[in-house]
C-alpha cells in the first residue's frame, strides 16, 4: 500500500506514527529507524511534551528524520507528496512541517497546492485522521513521478549554457581535499564556483535551469542537476557511493560521467594527477 489513512495516531518531528500501544511500522522510512525510534522512545518523548490535537480533515505526514537532507526531501518526500496529490486531484491537503525545518522545505512546498501547517519541535501531534504515503522506491532509485515534481518546480525550459562547479569546501565530508588543484583547471574551461548552501531554493533552481555542464563531488548539491535540460553531469566520488545521481541523470535525460578518486579516513576525496588530466580531457570534449 502506497497511501494509507490512519485514525487516532500520534507523530513527532521524526515522522513515525504511533498509538498508545504500538508503532505503525509502515511509517519507518528506512529500516534502521525501527531501532532509532522504538515504541519506548516515542512514548517517553510524548510524555515529556505537550500534545497538539489536530481535528481537521485531509492531513498529511510528510516530514521525517531524513527530510532535512536536500536530496531526500526532493527525490523521496516530494515524490510521496506528488503520489498523494495524484490520487486526490480535487482535495487540498495540510502538510505538517516542524517550525525549525530548513527553508528549502517551505520554499519548495510553495510550488504545490497544499496548506503548510507549522508545529513546534517540543510538541507531539495527535491526529483524529491523517494520510501517510510510503516511499515509492528505495532511496537512490529515482521514481518516475520525480519528473512531475521537477516539472512543477521548474519555471522555464533550460536555455542557458552555464558551467558550474559545486564546491563542498565548507562540508566536513565528501569534499575535495586538493580542490585548489582542480579550480584552476575549471576556470580554464570557464566554470563558475558555487556553494549551494549559500543560495536560496529558488536561486538554486534558477541557476541550474540555466546550466549546461555541472561537476562536483557526490553530495546534496548535485540534486539540482534535475533542473538541467539534457545537460552533462560529472560526479566525483568513491566506489561505495549510492548511484542516485546517475539514476537521476538517466531519468531527466542528462549525460552522466563518474570519476573514482582516492578517499581519506574522514570520507573526503583526493584527485590524483591522472584524475585531473581525465577531467580536463572530458571538459575539452564537452
Amino acid at each position: 500500500r502506497v497511501l494509507t489513512k490512519y485514525n487516532n495516531v500520534y507523530v513527532t518531528e521524526h515522522g513515525v506514527l504511533f498509538t498508545e500501544h504500538a508503532v505503525i511500522e509502515e511509517s519507518y522510512i528506512f529500516p534502521d529507524h525501527s531501532n532509532k525510534f522504538s515504541r519506548s522512545f516515542l512514548q517517553k518523548t510524548k510524555q515529556k511534551r505537550n500534545t497538539k490535537k489536530i481535528k481537521s480533515e485531509n492531513n498529511l505526514v510528510l516530514f521525517n528524520y531524513w527530510s532535512t537532507n536536500y536530496f531526500h526531501w526532493l527525490a523521496d518526500d516530494l515524490v510521496r507528496l506528488q503520489a498523494l496529490l495524484d490520487n486526490f486531484k480535487t482535495s487540498r491537503f495540510s502538510v505538517f512541517i516542524p517550525k525549525d525545518a530548513p527553508l528549502f522545505i517551505f520554499d519548495s512546498l510553495k510550488h504545490f497546492n497544499v496548506n503548510v501547517e507549522v508545529f513546534k519541535t517540543n510538541e507531539v501531534l495527535f491526529f483524529n485522521n491523517v494520510f501517510y504515503t510510503n516511499t515509492l522506491s528505495p532511496s537512490g532509485l529515482i521514481h518516475p513521478k520525480f519528473l512531475d515534481v521537477v516539472k512543477k518546480i521548474k519555471s522555464k525550459v533550460n536555455t542557458g549554457n552555464r558551467k558550474l562547479y559545486i564546491s563542498r569546501n565548507n562540508s566536513q565530508v565528501r569534499k575535495i581535499l586538493n580542490e585548489n588543484e582542480l579550480i584552476p583547471l575549471l576556470k580554464k574551461h570557464n566554470f563558475e564556483i558555487v556553494q549551494c548552501e549559500n543560495l536560496s531554493f529558488d536561486m538554486q533552481v534558477e541557476l541550474f535551469c540555466n546550466a549546461k555542464i555541472v561537476i562536483g563531488p557526490h553530495g546534496a548539491g548535485l540534486t539540482n542537476t534535475c533542473f538541467m535540460e539534457k545537460g552533462t553531469v560529472i560526479e566525483i566520488g568513491s566506489e561505495d557511493i549510492n548511484p542516485c545521481f546517475a539514476n537521476m541523470s538517466s531519468l531527466v535525460g542528462s549525460d552522466h560521467h563518474y570519476f573514482l578518486c582516492s578517499v581519506s579516513e574522514n570520507n573526503c576525496f583526493y584527485l590524483t594527477k591522472e584524475n585531473l588530466e581525465q577531467i580536463d580531457v572530458l571538459l575539452e570534449k564537452c
